[in-house]
C-alpha cells in the first residue's frame, strides 16, 4: 500500500465512517505497518492542529466583539494559571495513539483481495477487486476462475468452477477442481492443502494441485513440497515432479490422454423413476432437474473409457453421496442393481457434479474429466 492510498483511507476516517471493507484496510495496515501507524500519528494531529487554528480564530473574533470584563478575565486568569490548557494537537496525538493502540489489539480480520475473476460464496458473488474475510466456506469459481493476493505472500489461482474453502490463513481445501500456488516461504504462514486423498504442506514453492472423482494429482513447478496421505505415508517432491493419490494412497501419476477422447463425445441422460428419459443437449450450461423426484444420470462415452467416476456435492445433504467408481455399463449417478438404475431425490439446491473417464477398471488412469452445475429447483 502506498502512502497516498493511506492517507485517503485516513481521510474517510476522519470525515466519515468509511465502510467495512476500507474500515478493514486501514485497521490491517495500521496493526503490521509501523511507519503507517507513524503517518497515522502525523495525519491526526495535523488535522487536530487545524481544528485548533480555526477555533482560535473564531474565538478571537468573538471575544473582539462582545469585550471582556476584567473579573471575567482575573478568574479564567486563575483557573488557566492552576489547570493550564493542553494544546489541542497533544490531545490529537494521544486520541491517535490510543486508536492505534485498540486496533493492534483487535483480533485480525485477515482479508483477501480478489484481483482477477470472481466467485460465489453465501450466495453472492465476490467481483474481481473485492477483499473476502476468512473463513471462506463453501466457495466456487466463476466461469473465468478466481485469483487472490493474500498480503501474506501466497498467491493463488483457481480454476473455473472449482469448489475450494480457505478457512484460516494458510489452509486451503479442495474439494473438487485445480488451484495453482506461489508461496513465499519467507513471510507466508504455515500453508496446506488438504483433500481427502491428502495434505500437502508447502515450504515455500510453485506447484498445481487438482482433484478429480476420488484422485488428487500434485506437480511441483518450483521448490519443494511435502505429502501425506491419511495413513500417514509420507514423500517429497522437488521441482519437475508429480504424483498422484486416491483414498488407498499414492498410486502412480500418469499422463493425461484427453486428446484421446474428445469431451464432446460425452453424452447424458435424465432418467425419471418411471423410466422416461430425455437426453441434456447443452453440457455447457447448468443442468437443470426437479427437486425431490428420483432420478438418475446416465453417461455414454466413447469406448476407450472402461471406467467412469462420479462427484456430487452441493448446499444440501443428499441421500446417497456418490464419490464411487463405475466399472461396468450403464455408467448411473447412483450405480444400478441387475443394470436397472437406482433412483434418489435431492433436495432443492445447487450442486456440483464431476465426471471422470478412466482407462482402467481401477481408476488409476484419468483420462479426461467434465465438471457441471446442478440445479434442482
Amino acid at each position: 500500500m502506498t502512502e497516498k492510498r493511506l492517507e485517503e483511507l485516513a481521510a474517510a476516517w476522519s470525515t466519515d465512517d468509511p465502510d467495512p471493507t476500507v474500515r478493514s484496510e486501514l485497521e490491517d495496515r495500521l496493526r503490521t505497518d509501523p511507519a503507517a501507524r507513524r503517518q497515522f500519528l502525523d495525519h491526526c494531529v495535523a488535522e487536530m492542529a487545524l481544528v485548533e487554528s480555526l477555533a482560535s480564530a473564531a474565538n478571537a473574533r468573538e471575544e473582539g466583539a462582545k469585550g471582556i470584563r476584567g473579573s471575567r478575565r482575573l478568574r479564567s486568569h486563575k483557573l488557566t494559571r492552576n489547570f493550564p490548557t493542553l494544546p489541542i494537537a497533544w490531545v490529537a496525538a494521544g486520541l491517535a495513539a490510543l486508536i492505534v493502540v485498540a486496533i493492534m489489539l483487535i483480533p485480525t480480520r485477515h482479508t483477501m483481495l480478489v484481483t482477477a475473476g470472481s466467485l460465489v460464496t453465501d450466495g453472492r458473488t465476490v467481483a474481481n477487486g473485492e477483499h473476502v474475510q476468512l473463513p471462506l466456506i463453501g466457495a466456487t469459481a466463476g466461469t473465468a476462475g478466481v485469483e487472490f493476493n493474500d498480503p501474506t505472500g501466497i498467491a493463488l489461482q483457481v480454476s473455473a468452477a472449482t469448489k475450494f474453502a480457505i478457512t484460516s490463513p494458510g489452509r486451503i481445501e479442495l474439494e473438487a477442481g485445480k488451484l495453482s500456488l506461489e508461496v513465499d516461504g519467507s513471510r507466508a504462514p504455515p500453508t496446506t492443502v488438504h483433500t481427502d486423498e491428502l495434505v500437502v504442506n508447502v515450504v515455500g514453492t510453485r506447484f498445481n494441485i487438482e482433484r478429480s472423482s476420488v484422485i488428487t494429482n500434485v506437480e511441483v513447478e518450483q521448490g519443494h513440497v511435502r505429502i501425506i496421505t491419511p495413513d500417514n505415508t509420507v514423500r517429497e517432491l522437488t521441482s519437475g515432479m508429480r504424483i498422484a493419490a486416491d483414498d488407498s494412497g499414492f498410486i502412480s501419476p500418469k499422463e493425461p490422454v484427453s486428446d484421446q477422447v474428445p469431451t464432446r463425445e460425452l453424452r447424458l441422460l435424465y432418467i425419471a423413476e418411471d423410466l422416461t428419459q430425455r437426453m441434456l443437449e447443452r453440457l455447457d450450461q447448468p443442468i437443470r432437474i426437479p427437486a425431490d423426484r428420483p432420478f438418475t444420470l446416465r453417461a455414454e462415452v466413447d469406448a476407450a473409457v472402461v471406467a467412469l467416476g462420479y462427484r456430487l456435492s452441493g448446499t444440501q445433504d443428499l441421500p446417497q453421496p456418490p464419490k464411487r467408481v463405475e466399472e461396468h455399463t450403464p455408467y448411473d449417478l447412483w450405480g444400478d442393481q441387475d443394470q436397472q438404475p437406482l433412483f434418489y431425490p435431492i433436495p432443492a439446491g445447487n450442486y456440483h457434479l464431476t465426471i471422470t473417464y478412466f482407462a482402467d477398471t481401477d481408476g488409476d488412469t484419468a483420462i479426461a474429466t467434465r465438471q457441471f452445475t446442478v440445479i434442482a429447483e
